[in-house]
């Protein structure tokens, strides 16, 4: 059955028609798709620095005794108070590809013998089959490097006025070896540069 429009509604209702397809479309179109990816400002993402982490140890009466600034990659353990002769510890791990670095910081008074008076400084020193001794510097002061040729470890030994602090970084897997411990003395390196005595 077919249905007969009158000639003069023809028109009016064709218009009619056409309006309510265009606003139909233009509803479908205008509406949010699912799955749409989000725009990304790459301008304002890459204006973004990198967050390094920051150290500041003291000593139980608020005396600051250094800050460290460290590069990405370097996770900052909860330090610990005086202990004998150590007025402050810190522990700081560096993930790796081959394991983790292990560093330790430790704050003590200088000994009055001097570093010789040290007993970790005077076993390095006397022990060198065992012990590369070397010199660095850092901040102006120098310093000195204990380099373990039979375990993934070194150590340094930096004397500023009253104070000593002895920097370990160890590895659990190396071939001193074949590579001289050159991961451990970078990490160490790392930190000895990022180092600031207040």
């Amino acid at each position: 059955m077919r249905l007969k429009i009158h000639r003069r509604y023809r028109v009016p209702l064709s218009l009619l028609l056409l309006v309510a397809l265009v606003a139909g479309v233009s509803i479908i179109l205008s509406s949010p798709q699912h799955g749409t990816p989000a725009k990304i400002d790459r301008m304002a993402a890459n204006k973004l620095a990198p967050v390094k982490p920051k150290l500041t140890a003291a000593s139980t009466d608020d005396q600051q005794y250094f800050s460290l600034q460290l590069p990405a990659g370097y996770t900052i353990q909860s330090p610990s108070g005086p202990s004998g002769t150590v007025l402050f510890t810190q522990t700081v791990i560096k993930a790796g590809e081959f394991g983790s670095l292990l560093i330790n910081i430790g704050i003590q008074k200088l000994p009055e013998g001097g570093l010789d008076a040290d007993p970790s400084y005077h076993l390095r020193s006397t022990q060198t089959d065992r012990y590369k001794i070397s010199q660095t510097s850092a901040g102006g002061e120098p310093i000195t490097l204990a380099n373990d040729i039979q375990s993934a470890t070194a150590v340094a030994f930096w004397v500023h006025g009253p104070y000593e602090a002895t920097i370990s970084a160890s590895q659990g897997i190396g071939n001193p070896a074949t590579d001289d411990n050159a991961t451990v003395i970078k990490a160490l390196q790392a930190v000895l540069s990022g180092w600031t005595w207040k």
